[in-house]
């Protein structure tokens, strides 16, 4: 065998090798898949049955039916404060940056009007 036709077999076997890994990294990730579905099949109706318990019992003692909606208005009011509320930054952390980005940008500006300025005094 020559040069070229040893480069081109190694060529050929390194992208089967990478073809087959892909193709079996999807044939995992389909199996995976499949079993997550039959397994959220079997496994939803005893949860299902639980849940409808829970609910009847809840619908018996209305007590119980206050406190939750009392938790739930305290949950959603403090959440609504919470998405108002304006982070706090520290100030003098946001000027240091600003003020090196402020000098970074000027030290550029500054480069390119020297190649600017060098390039006109040629001609």
């Amino acid at each position: 065998m020559n040069l070229i036709n040893q480069g081109l077999l190694i060529t050929v076997i390194g992208m089967g090798l990478v073809f087959l890994a892909i193709v079996l990294l999807w044939g995992l990730m389909a199996l995976m898949v499949r079993l997550g579905v039959l397994l959220e099949k079997k496994g939803s109706s005893p949860s299902l049955e639980i849940m409808a318990d829970e609910k009847t019992e809840a619908e018996n003692n209305s007590s119980n039916i206050r406190k939750r909606q009392a938790a739930a208005a305290a949950v959603a009011y403090a959440l609504a404060e919470r998405a108002n509320k304006k982070p706090k930054v520290a100030l003098s952390d946001d000027l240091c940056r600003n003020a090196w980005q402020i000098a970074q940008r000027a030290q550029v500006l500054q480069g390119k009007t020297n190649i600017f300025a060098s390039r006109s005094s040629r001609r």
